[in-house]
């Protein structure tokens, strides 16, 4: 009976330390390259800048973007591309979690918040506002 509980004990101990290496997260700067999805599309620049572009609006983040344990947080100011003779501009933010080659989480832009996923590697798919 001991040695079964040594077993179990030693397997746990194993596990735990496999899910804890499993478990950690990127920090420093976004990988450069173009990240898209559908309706959204990233160009992360040398520098960690960038340039994102969605259906109808797109800006530039001027600061370097910078994942911490994982979390990814930037600002930038959205154009609006509606054909208007002085276009909008819109205060927006990003936040979420860079899991893999995945950049997904939340855009606030004006105070409304709508979902942004990209992948690094991938085209974005837009659907050009008129």
């Amino acid at each position: 009976m001991k040695g079964k509980f040594y077993v179990l004990t030693f397997l746990l101990i194993g596990l735990f330390a496999l899910g804890s290496k499993c478990l950690t997260f990127h920090t420093g700067p976004l990988p450069t390259g173009l990240w898209g999805a559908e309706h959204w599309e990233m160009t992360v620049y040398d520098d960690s800048t960038a340039f994102l572009e969605g259906d109808c609006a797109h800006g530039d983040v001027l600061v370097p973007i910078e994942a911490v344990e994982g979390d990814v947080f930037f600002e930038l100011d959205l154009v609006s591309e509606i054909m208007v003779p002085d276009p909008p501009v819109y205060p927006a933010f990003f936040e979420g979690r860079l899991i893999g080659r995945s950049l997904k989480g939340t855009l606030t832009v004006n105070g409304a918040d709508t979902p942004l996923e990209v992948r690094l590697g991938q085209d974005g798919r837009l659907f050009k506002c008129l």
